[in-house]
């Protein structure tokens, strides 16, 4: 799958895939998302 989607596109990915999720599973890729972040 290619990465260059427009941003809209992946927010709205994004949206469908947290509508998905349990709220506890939400805190996690944030947490996840947020270690990677300060880590690079």
């Amino acid at each position: 799958m290619s990465i260059s989607l427009r941003p809209g596109v992946m927010m709205s990915l994004l949206d469908k895939f947290f509508r998905r999720t349990s709220l506890s599973a939400r805190a996690g890729v944030a947490v996840a998302a947020s270690a990677i972040l300060f880590a690079s």
